[in-house]
């Protein structure tokens, strides 16, 4: 089956962002900033499970 030009303009489109966006990747990965992390953690409630105590926690960077 052959393909139209809308379906090629689509692919073209297409093609193109998802190249950006490994190409941004790759180049924040090889860019060094040299900035530590800045991490940042969130204390839910304790919480009893059966004999032990659990508290729930979120980082983010």
């Amino acid at each position: 089956m052959k393909k139209n030009g809308l379906e090629w303009s689509v692919f073209g489109i297409s093609l193109a962002i998802v190249g950006s966006v490994i190409g941004f990747v790759i180049r924040d990965c090889a860019v060094d900033r040299g900035l530590p992390p800045i991490l940042r953690v969130r204390l839910d409630e304790p919480e009893q499970a059966g004999d032990a105590w659990r508290v729930p926690f979120t980082v983010t960077n």
